[in-house]
């Protein structure tokens, strides 16, 4: 009995490591997190990724960084290079441009693009050369986004076009479009409009208001158009701008949003320790929710027992955060005004 007692010792233990291997690694059960989605993890180091960003007036737009990687995926578009090349390079060699272009607007893999759509109708008008609105359109489908952060046209003046303003967010930006430069305001672009897009993903009206206070007077548009979306952007709570503060953090994280229900974290770390708390076992509140908040196999344990109602589940960072989130909320909606 004596020697076998250190083999089941030793079988007890293998058997919890092989547990925690499978429940952390192979189903992505991590300790003292309860509430697994995609959209948040914990990180032993909290960092900042590379892509938006808010600018001193607090909009939120795009990195040039960020603008160059995306050139540099475009590159990997011969075809389309090899038109950008010939017309900003070659633009006296008119024959063999608009061979090019012909080409590019009649293959089959592009006969759906609406930009090879347009490269059609330009093609017969070559003889007259470029205007700068159909350079910038050529140099968009290579550069989408401006120096101003947006995906758009550079924010000028065309000689005869009827300018319209773009303002809103995801579905402005084009976000589930089938390619990136097919949203329904490059569609308009296509037409003939100058479209200057300002949406961008995870936008609110305090955005939409700010954008148009900075860029109506620099643009000075014919149209503006407010793309309103009738889930999020029905906000009871006011977001105020603030220079650098965006309105997510891109973390190693997930999107971290600054100013969740009203209740503004300025920084990342901020709102990453928010987050954590508001999807983490309260191990403050006793012994047992401490043990199991350091193990996968005792997190999964903790998540059985509390759909029973057995363990103490209460969570102060919530009850504060609830507080403060009412005493935020405004009785008619704020994007009302």
């Amino acid at each position: 009995m004596k020697l076998k007692l250190p083999v089941f010792f030793f079988n007890f233990a293998l058997t919890l490591l092989l547990g925690e291997f499978v429940l952390r690694f192979l189903f992505g059960i991590q300790p003292g997190i309860i509430l697994k989605t995609g959209s948040f993890h914990k990180v032993n180091k909290l960092k900042q990724l590379n892509g938006l960003y808010a600018d001193s007036n607090g909009i939120f737009k795009a990195t040039q960084s960020a603008a160059q990687d995306i050139v540099a995926k475009l590159q990997h578009d011969s075809y389309l290079r090899l038109i950008i090349n010939h017309i900003f390079k070659e633009r006296n060699n008119e024959i063999e441009t608009k061979s090019l272009i012909w080409d590019f607007a009649l293959s089959k893999k592009d006969e759906n693009n609406p930009l090879s759509i347009y490269l059609n109708r330009l093609g017969q008008n070559l003889p007259h050369g470029l205007s700068d609105f159909d350079s910038a359109i050529i140099y968009y489908a290579m550069h989408p986004i401006n120096a101003e952060g947006f995906k758009s046209i550079p924010f000028k003046q065309y000689k005869g076009k009827k300018k319209i303003l773009m303002l809103g967010d995801s579905f402005t930006w084009g976000h589930s479009a089938s390619h990136k430069t097919r949203s329904f305001a490059d569609l308009l672009l296509y037409r003939g409009y100058a479209v200057y897009n300002t949406g961008i993903s995870g936008a609110d009206p305090a955005q939409y208001l700010a954008v148009a206070q900075k860029y109506i007077p620099l643009l000075k548009p014919d149209i503006v158009v407010v793309n309103f979306y009738m889930g999020n952007d029905i906000a009871y709570f006011k977001r105020e701008l603030k220079p650098g503060v965006p309105i997510f953090y891109s973390t190693n994280a997930g999107q971290l949003f600054s100013c969740n229900d009203g209740v503004a974290f300025d920084t990342p770390e901020k709102a990453y320790a928010f987050v954590l708390k508001h999807y983490s076992i309260p191990e403050e509140n006793n012994t047992f929710n401490y043990i199991c908040a350091k193990s996968s196999m005792g997190t999964l344990l903790w998540k059985i027992l509390n759909d029973y109602h057995k363990v103490d589940s209460h969570n102060n960072t919530d009850t504060l955060y609830y507080k403060e989130v009412q005493s935020l909320r405004q009785p008619r909606p704020y994007s009302n005004i």
